[in-house]
């Protein structure tokens, strides 16, 4: 066995998972219905089969023409790194979690954006019926929302919409989508506001027009999405304006340790930051027992540990305070005054005390004298400050409007 063979088995991860009863021989695992343990060998027959009848990926229960296991072995689609794969719940995060989710009546699999932790599967069923096990009803329901996640489709920046709780569970459902992602930081268009001041993107070529997108209407919402600009695609007008959603962000292992030095949480958890090293995996933040944090990537493996404990222990000691910020006493002698100026007289500080606006209640009879003395311009500030949902604010506002009628020209 070639070295260039042993490098693209290390990076799929191959190991001998049954030494005792079949010794030498290497196994992979499988992105099936079953998530199965199978052989090398048998992964090239499957893959050799399935290739040759040009069956759609996306309806296929075995997607070997977009497996990154077979793209490295099979199909020298390499790019030096190992795929990613999610090893806990994209939503809470727990790891070594088991994954459930909706089955896809064509692939019999489960669909990436459904794949959750029994615990959170349960969540977003209650959410569903509106009550829990005991009947009480959902007080904190998931905040689903769209998120647009960049990625390299053939060296040319794509974008994704992935709806999930929060950023980080958008980027793992996209791993769990394509355990190749690459991923990039860059928008579709340059943000702005439109006349009505909502955010949008821009053309580049045409700064006043806003871009409108475009997604597979089988899933909406979900997966792969295209933008467009008016004026340089004319039929594009008729689709929705594009709303503006943060840029994905990068950095180093470094980096994410500074940035994390104050974090008290012990297990492993996914950040939404994306490693700055190979831009395919987010880094995982964890800090151990002894104090420090440490920042890894799971796909190149690189890591970085912060140096010092925690800034929260218990027992924190005594604050020092800087010498520049120190009290210090003066005498007379200490100011420049000359010998002529008078003592300096120190007067005690007073509190500041705010006077008190007197309230004046506004009701019918003062509506009623203002409007005779043609003070509108008063009459239209409490309009516009009045809540027609308080007291008799929408009686109130009926009277205005009354006497604005009778209003002379």
């Amino acid at each position: 066995m070639d070295s260039k063979t042993l490098e693209k088995l290390r990076l799929v991860g191959a190991v001998e998972a049954h030494p005792a009863m079949m010794p030498g021989v290497l196994f992979v695992t499988c992105p099936d219905a079953a998530k199965s343990c199978v052989s090398v060998r048998t992964c090239q027959l499957l893959h050799a089969e399935i290739m040759s009848r040009q069956v759609n990926p996306e309806s296929c229960a075995r997607p070997c023409a977009k497996c990154a296991t077979g793209g490295i072995l099979w199909r020298e689609q390499s790019t030096g790194l190992p795929p990613v794969s999610v090893d806990g719940c994209p939503r809470c995060g727990r790891l070594g979690a088991r994954l459930v989710g909706k089955i896809d009546a064509e692939k019999k699999t489960p669909t990436p954006w459904t794949k959750n932790c029994i615990s959170c599967w349960n969540r977003v069923s209650e959410h569903k019926k509106g009550s829990g096990a005991r009947g009480r009803s959902i007080l904190s329901p998931p905040l689903m929302n769209p998120w647009i996640i960049g990625r390299v489709d053939g060296d040319v920046p794509a974008w994704s919409v992935w709806i999930g709780d929060s950023l980080s569970e958008a980027i793992l459902r996209q791993i769990l989508y394509d355990p190749m992602t690459e991923f990039h930081n860059q928008r579709p268009g340059i943000t702005g506001f439109d006349e009505g001041g909502h955010p949008v993107y821009f053309c580049e070529k045409h700064p006043q027009t806003a871009l409108r997108w475009d997604w597979n209407s089988s899933s909406p919402a979900v997966g792969a999405v295209r933008f467009y600009c008016p004026e340089c695609v004319p039929p594009a007008r008729a689709l929705p304006v594009a709303f503006v959603r943060p840029a994905l962000s990068f950095a180093t292992v470094q980096e994410a340790v500074e940035l994390h030095a104050t974090s008290t949480i012990e297990t492993p958890v996914d950040t939404a930051i994306i490693c700055a090293g190979c831009h395919r995996a987010p880094l995982r933040i964890a800090r151990s027992r002894s104090g420090p944090v440490t920042a890894t990537c799971p796909c190149c493996e690189s890591s970085a540990t912060s140096q010092g404990g925690s800034g929260r222990d218990w027992l924190d000691p005594e604050p020092v305070q800087p010498p520049r910020f120190s009290v210090f006493q003066l005498s007379y002698s200490d100011f420049p005054i000359g010998s002529g100026a008078a003592p300096l007289q120190l007067e005690p500080t007073q509190p500041t005390v705010l006077p008190r606006v007197p309230q004046l209640p506004f009701n019918r009879l003062r509506a009623c004298i203002l409007a005779v003395l043609n003070e509108w311009d008063y009459l239209d500030g409490v309009t516009m400050a009045m809540d027609p949902t308080r007291g008799d604010g929408a009686e109130l506002l009926a009277l205005l409007e009354q006497l604005r009628a009778l209003k002379p020209s």
